[in-house]
């Protein structure tokens, strides 16, 4: 009777709860060694660890989710892929286009030289002027580009103008861009503003651009300047000779490349500017300029012109 009372009470006693022990208790109870006390702290402090870590890392995922969405829904309601929203005489440019050229020297310095017995020192300038075409020369298939030379007013949101290459006269690979005689080619661009269009001057079928020393000694050294482009392509052909494409003393952006409305694959207008002999072994100060009633140039400020030097050795 006796040993079933105890054996009931010992199951009894099976069935009560045990509370767990802290680990001060635990520790007092059963000594630990110190190499098993840092491990139980090294555990504890990488736990703490890894959830600060995990914290930190929501944190982050949702405020660069909230900038996303934010910066989308900015973009979406507020920026137009087909024209800018700041445009006309709000716009920075003001409605006074700039002017550029093709090759630059390079960003820290606006001086071309050029040695003609050290092909080196205008290889760049040469692949420049030939990576800054390959546009024009291999971006008209598919029907994509209008021949609207023989055009006026020439308006196509869809369709624009395309530029014959071969209005850049002697200006061409094949003649490394007159660099290793010593005669080098520029091309003379206007930059682009949405919706401009040009005013001519008199006589006039576009933007007239003039490119001359920016003193008269300079003009001097500059010599002779050829300009090449659409209008004068159009008037004598391709057969024309070097008497006839110098005859003018200023070039052209055709009015039928205007207004720029973020046509697809649209090819800005050039102007081929050739500095048929210039003197040698002497810094040649040469400013650029658009002419047009809407166009305000100031050199100094480089408004609608360009100024950089030349160098020819």
């Amino acid at each position: 009777m006796g040993r079933a009372k105890f054996g009931a009470a010992r199951q009894f006693d099976r069935l009560i709860p045990v509370k767990p022990l802290s680990l001060t208790e635990l520790i007092r109870r059963h000594p630990f060694e110190e190499r098993d006390l840092e491990i139980l702290n090294t555990r504890k402090n990488l736990k703490s660890i890894c959830s600060r870590m995990l914290y930190t890392l929501c944190i982050y995922l949702f405020v660069i989710a909230f900038f996303a969405a934010y910066m989308k829904l900015l973009f979406y309601f507020d920026i137009m892929d087909d024209y800018p929203k700041i445009r006309g005489l709000e716009s920075p440019l003001s409605l006074n286009p700039g002017v550029s050229v093709v090759p630059t020297p390079s960003d820290r310095t606006s001086l071309v030289h050029v040695r003609i017995t050290n092909p080196v020192s205008y290889n760049s300038l040469v692949d420049e002027m030939t990576a800054y075409l390959t546009h024009y020369q291999y971006h008209f298939t598919g029907g994509m580009y209008a021949n609207c030379e023989d055009l006026r007013n020439y308006l196509n949101p869809r369709r624009s103008c395309r530029y014959n290459l071969d209005a850049s006269g002697p200006c061409n690979l094949k003649s490394g861009y007159g660099y290793f005689r010593g005669q080098p080619c520029f091309a003379v661009k206007l930059n682009r503003i949405y919706g401009w269009l040009p005013s001519p001057v008199a006589n006039a079928t576009g933007v007239k651009v003039k490119c001359e020393g920016v003193t008269q000694m300079d003009s001097e050294r500059l010599g002779r300047v050829c300009y090449y482009d659409m209008d004068l392509l159009k008037s004598y052909g391709s057969g024309q000779t070097d008497d006839e494409w110098c005859r003018r003393d200023f070039g052209i952006f055709s009015s039928i490349f205007y207004p720029y409305i973020n046509q697809g694959n649209y090819q800005s207008p050039l102007v081929f500017v050739q500095f048929r002999n210039p003197k040698r072994y002497v810094i040649i100060w040469i400013k650029c300029y658009a002419i047009a009633k809407n166009i305000i140039v100031d050199v100094n400020k480089n408004q609608g012109s360009i100024v950089f030097q030349l160098l020819v050795e």
